[in-house]
């Protein structure tokens, strides 16, 4: 038996379904499910797996940490304008100069949506390792941004940082799309 939360009904014999008992994202035991035929459909354990397939949830582990990623994304997007003030006194940039940065990082943002979604839907890289490159690339270049006051550097570091933002809702999106039941989607996309 899978030692997962999304283990799926495995068929052991005809009409005869195998579901795992999931607690804590743990399977505990197996319990053996008896499927009737059903002459319109020609898989006749998709049905019963799909039964079990309809509950999945992410665990609140899971949950809390694309929340995290959320919470991150929405914080950049309020970064410039927070900062507008300081930033018009200490280097005197002007509110146009802020609009070319966050246009800079808004068109990075998406061009590179594309890239990161390819990249996991073939599995060249794995979701978990694309959220990582995205969060702790965004925390760095938003460091890096701290120590710069010239206008150009500020518009390509702002670009990278929409390079790096773009890996992190359309995967989010796409774990939560992986784990969750069609009837669960709209509840766990509101929660995180």
């Amino acid at each position: 038996i899978p030692n997962s939360s999304s283990a799926m009904a495995q068929p052991v014999a005809n009409n005869t379904l195998l579901r795992p008992a999931v607690t804590n994202g743990k399977v505990i035991a197996a319990t053996e499910v008896h499927v009737q035929e059903n002459p319109c459909n020609l898989d006749s354990t998709s049905q019963g797996a799909s039964a079990v397939e309809d509950d999945r949830e992410p665990s609140y582990l899971l949950q809390g940490l694309l929340s995290c990623i959320s919470a991150l994304e929405g914080a950049d997007t309020v970064l410039l304008g927070a900062c507008m003030g300081a930033l018009q006194h200490d280097i005197g940039i002007e509110i146009t100069d802020i609009g070319y940065m966050t246009v800079s990082q808004a068109v990075a943002t998406n061009l590179a949506a594309p890239f990161w979604g390819i990249l996991a839907d073939r599995g060249i890289l794995q979701r978990r390792t694309i959220l990582l490159l995205g969060a702790m690339g965004q925390g760095l270049v938003t460091i890096l941004l701290a120590f710069v006051t010239d206008m150009i550097p500020m518009i390509l570091l702002r670009a990278l940082n929409g390079v790096l933002l773009a890996a992190l809702r359309p995967i989010s999106n796409g774990i939560i799309a992986d784990v969750t039941a069609e009837k669960h989607r709209g509840k766990i996309f509101g929660r995180v």
